[in-house]
């Protein structure tokens, strides 16, 4: 009992140490630190409340291992961001504004059409619950959507114009649809860290620290209810024939018991820290580590396309892993849970698992440096990798590793398409480099 009070004493002072050191400052609410560890907060650490209950069921000290795992992650974020020191001299290179718009036009198109063949195409779904067949590259592509939001924003929150701004209206309403009609997590904190982020790179403006927390205390108690909200769109338009679904209505929303919910959870637990328990003490027991061998078959998962290249040959690339938590204890998680990044960098890696997390930190610093010195293709780079970053936390550090080959390939063309042929400008950093972000001629990256 007491190795499970001290680690859980641990993870939840090691959070709110992060938490503080984000908000002190201006800008450290929107680093990997202080994200990594709202999301710990507000949605990992009741749950570690609710097990650490019941810590008799489950294996012995795998509890407090995977609280030290956790703890460590979060710590290696600052780490990481600490590697990346902000240097004299930038590079910024400055890029066309209608080249960008048409950029941004193209991919909106190519998202919405995409989404909108999702709609009318059955889902399948493998044994690990994880969406297959055609429908998997439709999702690839439908995400172009969200590319295409980013760079209209970025531009009409700089200067206001009616092509970016019916760009913004379109694609916000698509997504919008997408998270309200099916209770998505993940698109809404891509939506959220967009706009956040788009707002400090061009207008500065961060967020008050008061909403921040609130958020992160509506997201705690909203995030653990999400499934009765998906059930309740579900049985709202069971019967309801093409053109009339409906939203609920705030009345029907609130009738849920959020705080019942919460509680439950706080006493309970739940699958998620329950299945990073078991995988985490299952890869210990077994000494099963694969070394890396996971990102590798989720990157095949991601990007060999079975039904072109057949999959049979797509199943030939991956690696035959087996499942740790059922060779040491019989543990079959719950499809469509999730069993957190903590676990499966810890499956790779063992103890070094936590400089996963590091190297994700160190990234996205060296990407903030740029983008908040004025380089508008790392401020696209930087608003379109964060909720991926946050994921990592949730779902999988694979989510965030494997989806940078599709962040290059939508971004660096439009990088390439969208810059000005006469090179870069090169800043000398200090006073000097504020003048030179101030003259006329330079608009965060772009020409007038």
């Amino acid at each position: 009992m007491t190795d499970t009070v001290l680690a859980l004493a641990f993870i939840i002072g090691v959070t709110s140490v992060l938490l503080l050191r984000g908000l002190i400052t201006r800008t450290g609410v929107l680093k990997y630190p202080f994200l990594a560890s709202a999301v710990v907060a507000g949605w990992f650490i009741p749950q570690a409340i609710g097990l650490s209950h019941s810590t008799g069921l489950l294996p012995e000290g795998g509890f407090a291992l995977t609280m030290l795992i956790a703890a460590l992650s979060l710590l290696a974020t600052v780490l990481g961001e600490s590697m990346i020191k902000p240097v004299p001299q930038l590079r910024i290179r400055l890029y066309d504004r209608p080249s960008l718009l048409v950029a941004s036009a193209l991919l909106s198109a190519v998202g919405l059409v995409a989404y909108t063949r999702i709609l009318t195409t059955p889902e399948q779904l493998n044994e690990q619950g994880l969406t297959t067949g055609i429908v998997t590259i439709l999702f690839f592509f439908a995400q172009a959507q969200f590319y295409g939001l980013t760079i209209a924003l970025l531009l009409l929150l700089k200067r206001f114009s009616w092509t970016a701004f019916a760009i913004v209206l379109i694609d916000l309403s698509s997504i919008l649809g997408y998270v309200l009609f099916g209770g998505r997590r993940g698109p809404a904190m891509d939506v959220i860290s967009i706009c956040l982020c788009a707002l400090w790179f061009q207008r500065r403006m961060a967020p008050p620290r008061l909403l921040l927390i609130a958020g992160i205390a509506v997201a705690a108690l909203v995030g653990n209810s999400i499934g009765q909200y998906r059930s309740l769109v579900q049985s709202i338009n069971q019967y309801s024939v093409e053109g009339e679904a409906r939203l609920p209505t705030p009345d029907e929303v609130l009738a849920n018991d959020f705080l019942g919910d919460f509680s439950t959870t706080l006493d309970q637990g739940s699958f998620e820290a329950h299945n990073a328990i078991m995988y985490i003490s299952g890869t210990e027991k077994t000494g099963n580590y694969d070394f890396g061998a996971g990102y590798w078959n989720y990157l095949v998962f991601r990007y060999v396309p079975g039904q072109i290249l057949g999959f049979d040959f797509k199943q030939s690339l991956m690696r035959d892993l087996p499942d740790n938590s059922v060779e040491a204890f019989g543990y079959n998680r719950h499809i469509g849970t999730t069993f957190t990044g903590f676990a499966d960098a810890f499956i790779s890696f063992g103890l070094l698992g936590p400089f996963v997390f590091a190297g994700i930190a160190a990234l996205l610093q060296f990407w903030w440096i740029r983008a908040d010195a004025g380089d508008f293709g790392y401020q696209m780079f930087y608003c379109l990798s964060l909720a991926s970053a946050m994921q990592a936390v949730t779902h999988s550090t694979q989510w965030f590793w494997v989806y940078l080959p599709q962040l290059a390939l939508f971004l660096l063309p439009v990088v390439h398409f969208a810059k000005e042929r006469n090179g870069p400008i090169r800043s000398i950093g200090g006073n000097a480099f504020a003048r030179h972000l101030r003259a006329p001629h330079v608009i965060s990256g772009m020409r007038r």
